[in-house]
């Protein structure tokens, strides 16, 4: 499902973010999703760390309490449609993931990843993840920006429909429900797209 989500182009439509907030900030958090985006349900998780969170992400100081104490946050999830206007999907991402980090959080990076590369880089450790990839001989394989990273030139990897009388007519084809949504399972079937991870 989650392939013929991004082939249907829904991907650029719906908001799906995991995040890992603080149980000391977690309650502002989910104040901000309730007054700027008014998702509901929301998926709460409490989750215990002990030692590094993977990618070894730098949190902010408030979130270490001592260096051998467990810490303690809340996995939220955040699933549902967002802005249909593409810029503002994007700013409604953006500013989400701005927020996780204001609020000593990160997100869970099998969702989509708004962040500049340099954004990116000082959020997950840059120089502990290169010298990692160096480490396995794997520095010809994509990175895991490479990987989670939103091309913002296309909408959903869609060309915009908007500037040819037949780009527009399939604009108009693709919106009617379930046309795309059958295109994207067709498409995962099809190419085997769902059988990679096996």
């Amino acid at each position: 499902m989650y392939h013929a989500l991004h082939a249907s182009g829904h991907a650029s439509k719906y908001m799906i973010q995991d995040l890992l907030l603080p149980t000391s900030t977690a309650e502002q958090f989910i104040n901000y999703v309730s007054q700027n985006l008014a998702l509901w349900p929301l998926w709460l998780c409490p989750f215990t760390v002990h030692g590094n969170l993977p990618l070894h992400p730098n949190l902010p100081p408030q979130t270490h309490p001592s260096p051998s104490a467990p810490r303690t946050f809340i996995n939220i999830g955040v699933w549902g449609p967002a802005s249909p206007i593409y810029p503002r999907f994007v700013a409604q991402n953006r500013h989400l993931e701005h927020q996780v980090r204001q609020l000593g959080g990160i997100k869970w990076l099998y969702a989509h990843a708004y962040y500049t590369a340099a954004e990116f880089r000082a959020i997950y450790d840059g120089a502990w993840y290169d010298a990692l990839r160096a480490k396995y001989r794997a520095t010809h394989l994509p990175t895991v920006y490479d990987k989670v990273r939103v091309d913002l030139t296309t909408p959903g990897g869609v060309d915009d429909v908007t500037t040819t009388w037949g780009g527009w007519l399939r604009g108009k084809v693709w919106d009617v429900w379930p046309v795309s949504g059958l295109y994207g399972v067709w498409k995962t079937v099809y190419t085997g797209e769902y059988l990679l991870a096996k």
